[in-house]
């Protein structure tokens, strides 16, 4: 009776919608209903979502209490479990009850392998010395199974994201929010840094400069690589506008860098910039010049700052000793070189200190990987080694040591594997992609460079595995 009752002053299409809208449905039905664009903008706006959280510190940071900051990263995060189940059952019923054979092949070995790093740091949590701080996180880094849980809910929303417009528009947030937020550093204005939760210039939000310089090295090469595939409109004034708001950007963050004076972050933005720069001769060589007027941008604010700020040159040349008492000490162990006593207490003293005394945190790594190799000791479970061991932290300063000794060898082995098949898919790929994703592989080259002397941390690591997501999802799509 009802379908057949027609409102007065309505048109058929209208009174057609209402009939469908209102007639009975399986939940085959329903979830057929659902279109693929919705769930990628729903995705997509999460994930911007994510991006503007550091703006909004003075709701989410109280008197550098990350509590809030952690609960609404992890909040969207766990969003994203849920969606990643959602779309379980909505792509059974696309498939129309096909049987679908599962086969690890290189182009899946990314989502493969980090859901095989979850599930292994979950045993790695039950095994732990201490399973509530292994789950929780604790109180600093509030790194534990809970926020890798949230970590893999914005990788898979961000595996969705499949639309051009849509990475752009994540993309533009992402770095538009650091600009903005190195704008405020720059000014630094007390009313401002209080509204926006910046107790010290060179930090930002964060509670560390190496974690301002986390961000920073997944931030500029993304302002990079807008620069570098923004592409030229009818309206001369909008391209103005375009351009010089891309520079600012350029400017803006390179600055921030720079006054962070973190030195890993640094390294690995010049490694990012200098591999653009080969590789775009062999992906697209007219863009090459957009390229280096990019590098001139970020290499002239950068020395401009360093100006009465920061003796670089001199950091650099320390970096490189260091590096040489690196090679020496893996030389000598490797050809097991008899030395006298002291020569071998001094040569040891000197890897202790190299990184900036980042050695001492290393070599126990080392340590511990060797008393836990299986289930390590837990996720952000490290401090009461370190402590026991005099180390004045609680992380080694390096990822891969950081899985290997807290979730086990096998954890961060599945890693490694999981990055080596995204690199695979890149040679494999390589004649045919574009700028776009040579762009978002040198983001994700940049931060796992910058990881080698640095910590996952609650509100940095998101953006890097949504940036992960985005670049396997674009790097999928070429056949």
């Amino acid at each position: 009776m009802r379908r057949c009752l027609s409102i007065k002053g309505m048109t058929r299409v209208e009174n057609n919608l209402i009939s469908e809208l209102t007639k009975e449905r399986t939940l085959k039905e329903i979830f057929l209903l659902i279109k693929e664009e919705w769930l990628e903008k729903a995705a997509a706006f999460l994930l911007c979502l994510i991006c503007i959280f550091p703006l909004l510190g003075h709701f989410l940071i109280i008197n550098l209490d990350y509590t809030r900051l952690n609960f609404a990263n992890n909040t969207v995060g766990r969003i994203g479990v849920l969606f990643g189940i959602f779309l379980m059952v909505w792509n059974h019923f696309k498939r129309n009850d096909v049987k679908y054979k599962y086969k690890l092949t290189i182009n899946n070995g990314l989502p493969v392998f980090l859901f095989a790093m979850l599930i292994w740091s979950v045993f790695s949590c039950i095994f732990s010395t201490n399973p509530v701080v292994s789950f929780y996180g604790d109180s600093y880094r509030l790194d534990g199974l809970s926020t890798y849980i949230a970590y893999a809910g914005i990788f898979i929303l961000a595996l969705h994201i499949t639309s051009n417009e849509l990475y752009k528009l994540i993309s533009e947030v992402f770095v538009a929010s650091a600009a903005i937020l190195s704008l405020i550093c720059l000014i630094n204005c007390q009313q401002l840094n209080f509204a926006f939760s910046i107790f010290f210039p060179n930090k930002g939000i964060f509670a560390n400069i190496n974690h301002f310089g986390y961000y920073l090295c997944m931030a500029l090469p993304v302002g990079v690589g807008l620069f570098v595939t923004d592409k030229k409109t009818y309206s001369k004034v909008k391209n103005t506008f375009r351009a010089i708001l891309r520079v600012s950007e350029l400017a803006l963050l390179s600055h921030s860098l720079i006054e962070a004076k973190s030195m890993g972050p640094l390294i690995a933005v010049i490694a990012a910039l200098f591999a653009l720069i080969i590789l775009t001769v062999f992906v697209n060589k007219k863009l090459l010049k957009r390229v280096l007027c990019a590098v001139v941008i970020v290499v002239s604010v950068s020395f401009a700052t360093c100006i009465g700020t920061w003796n670089i040159f001199g950091d650099f040349k320390k970096t490189a000793t260091d590096a040489s008492i690196l090679r020496e000490a893996i030389t000598n162990k490797e050809s097991n070189e008899d030395t006298n006593n002291s020569e071998s207490n001094d040569s040891e003293q000197q890897l202790l200190k190299i990184g900036s005394n980042r050695g001492i945190l290393w070599v126990n790594a080392v340590k511990f990987i060797k008393e836990k190799p299986l289930f390590g000791y837990g996720p952000d479970n490290l401090g009461e080694a370190y402590a026991k061991a005099g180390a004045d932290n609680d992380r080694p300063h390096n990822e891969i040591l950081q899985f290997a000794a807290s979730l086990g060898i096998p954890a961060a082995v599945f890693y490694i594997s999981g990055l080596v098949c995204l690199l695979l898919m890149l040679i494999k790929k390589f004649k045919r992609i574009s700028m776009e994703v040579l762009c978002s592989y040198c983001v994700i080259g940049s931060y796992l460079v910058s990881s080698m002397f640095g910590n996952t941390m609650f509100y940095t690591s998101p953006f890097y595995f949504m940036l992960l997501g985005l670049c396997y999802a674009r790097i999928r799509e070429i056949l």
